[in-house]
């Protein structure tokens, strides 16, 4: 890690290594801290992401399952905070880790996962602070190393023919720091979901998880693509292996009521949750701009598919909104595109468009609608927007040409 004072006259990196927890090696493996076997945490350590407030800094290290705490004055990590293990046997964590079955199907197993999160973020309210983690899991994998490895937990029938149901999961003997468990428990990469983790002065205490939620909403939404990857849409690809695979958590406030977005890499798209009460987040709403009736190109990307794979997110308050209202980005990595999403506390009524081929619901209504309104864009004709056609040269020309009032 490596912290800069740019208020300084001349600023100067200050890098922070983890060297001084090698000696505590033992009592970390104790507190399931995850450490390859033979290495010490100065080597292991991957930092990933990083959250700051009251002159601490939060940051994940993914692989290890763990958050360390830096003191930004003195530059010294202060702690390492094992994050614990999810247990998929219990009622709300379902999951689906079958990919051989071709469906939804979430139901308890006996699983932990690893939450291991990617993205972190945070939240103060009412003196104490509140951090949010998204759980997507992460290997080690190099050069002939790998720390993960397959098991088969049943069959599966399919014209005649038996398949075995493999899932990716940690290789035990390769790691320090996984609790003692019968020989037919096996440790799954990541949550699947979003974690909210009070600050005490013991450490940190998780106060919410988001459970089987992910994939119980993407499977509502989405059952012809359910846990499809950002490499296809084949449904229940990546069931075997981490899921919708959260990638990216952040908050904002609309209105004074806090959100936190958390942005899924595989299946795309974003989960939208109300933070009132943070120990009880409501959710509220899932938005994905991912067409996934056109196929992956063989090389390249086609713009027709939308966003593909969440990759970072920025919020912008409304204050300094260019819009007035609280907007969210969205940089997506497969897609190479960045989405721009705009969220009210109130959603206005909508309005009546006389398009047949835009209806309510659509992931664009409220865009057409407000063209329309604008008077930006008219249709093609025979009451028809033609939402999925291209935008040509001349369109531009003259949604440019309305909006400076057609001088």
């Amino acid at each position: 890690m490596t912290i800069v004072d740019l208020e300084a006259e001349t600023p100067t990196p200050n890098t922070v290594t983890f060297e001084a927890w090698d000696s505590q090696r033992e009592a970390l493996v104790a507190d399931n801290v995850l450490l390859k076997s033979g290495l010490n945490p100065s080597t292991d350590f991957e930092p990933e992401y990083i959250a700051v407030s009251g002159g601490k800094a939060y940051v994940t290290l993914q692989e290890n399952n763990a958050i360390a705490v830096l003191d930004l004055a003195s530059g010294q990590f202060t702690g390492i905070h094992s994050l614990g293990f999810k247990d998929h046997s219990q009622p709300g964590n379902e999951l689906d880790a079958n990919k051989e079955d071709q469906q939804a199907n979430l139901q308890t197993e006996n699983f932990l996962g690893v939450y291991m999160p990617d993205g972190i973020t945070l939240y103060e309210v009412d003196g104490k602070t509140y951090l949010l983690t998204a759980n997507e899991g992460d290997a080690s994998e190099w050069e002939e190393y790998a720390n993960i490895t397959t098991v088969v937990t049943g069959t599966v029938e399919n014209d005649g023919e038996t398949t075995d149901v493999e899932v990716e999961v940690l290789d035990k003997t390769k790691l320090d720091g996984l609790p003692a468990v019968a020989e037919d428990t096996n440790f799954l990469l990541g949550g699947r979901s979003f974690s909210l983790y009070e600050v005490t002065e013991n450490g940190l205490t998780q106060v919410f998880d988001s459970g089987s939620d992910f994939e119980r909403i993407t499977a509502q939404a989405y059952p012809d693509h359910f846990n499809a990857s950002n490499k296809n849409n084949k449904l229940d690809s990546r069931s075997d292996a981490k899921g919708p695979e959260p990638e990216s958590v952040t908050v904002n406030l609309v209105d004074g009521k806090p959100y936190a977005y958390v942005g899924l890499e595989r299946i795309g798209g974003v989960m939208v949750y109300d933070l009132s009460d943070p120990t009880h987040p409501t959710f509220v709403e899932y938005v994905n701009t991912r067409d996934f009736t056109v196929d992956f190109p063989e090389e390249g990307t086609d713009p027709a598919q939308g966003d593909v794979s969440v990759e970072g997110m920025c919020v912008v308050p409304a204050a300094v909104s260019p819009t007035g209202q609280a907007l969210l980005l969205t940089a997506n990595e497969v897609s190479g595109t960045v989405a721009v999403f705009q969220h009210s506390q109130q959603a206005e009524t909508p309005a009546e468009l006389p398009f047949t081929d835009v209806t309510q619901g659509d992931w664009y209504y409220d865009a057409v609608a407000y063209a329309y309104e604008n008077g930006l864009m008219d249709g093609v004709g025979g009451n028809r927007f033609a939402p999925n056609s291209a935008t040509t040269r001349g369109m531009l020309v003259t949604i440019l040409y309305r909006l400076e009032g057609e001088p």
